[in-house]
């Protein structure tokens, strides 16, 4: 007879004489346990292996996207991902898209993940939207001046 200590479950009686048939129920029954546990393991293996090459995007050219930006001018070195946006595709390569500022025209090439779908290319770029692409605080460079003249009245230049 086997009893758990502390526990009321019900008993078992192991009959002495059919020990190596008992025996054997016991190890193909630990067995069948180990096969299972390996099949989970290897399932989440193999899971993890399709996630850490990541997803694939898909997007064509014309489609308006958001950038994920890492702004690296944060005090301290804190990273700030931030989704600005939207851009419109103009190429689509092997492992990154060419993208196109809406307001300035720059492109820039970016790599899939940093991308996440905004609009197809039948979005309306209307004012408003230039508006709000014009307020998300990117820095945009300057490419040259086309004249200036020294202002008197403000006592300063003006470029344009």
């Amino acid at each position: 007879m086997i009893t758990r200590p502390g526990h009321s479950d019900s008993i078992t009686t192991i009959d002495l004489t059919n020990v190596a048939d008992s025996l054997e129920k016991v190890r193909s029954s630990l067995a069948a346990m180990h096969r299972d546990a390996i099949d989970v393991k290897e399932k989440k293996r193999l899971y993890d292996m399709a996630t850490a090459k990541g997803t694939t995007t898909n997007f064509d050219v014309g489609d308006y996207v958001l950038w994920s930006r890492v702004d690296e001018r944060l005090a301290h070195n804190k990273l700030l991902a931030q989704w600005v946006g939207p851009f419109a595709v103009t190429e689509a390569r092997p492992h990154s898209f060419m993208i196109r500022h809406l307001l300035t025209g720059s492109t820039y090439e970016v790599h899939g993940s940093r991308l996440r779908f905004y609009a197809d290319s039948s979005l309306d770029v209307t004012e408003e939207i230039l508006e709000f692409v014009s307020n998300q605080g990117m820095l945009l460079g300057v490419d040259g001046f086309s004249d200036h003249r020294y202002n008197a009245d403000a006592s300063r230049w003006d470029c344009w």
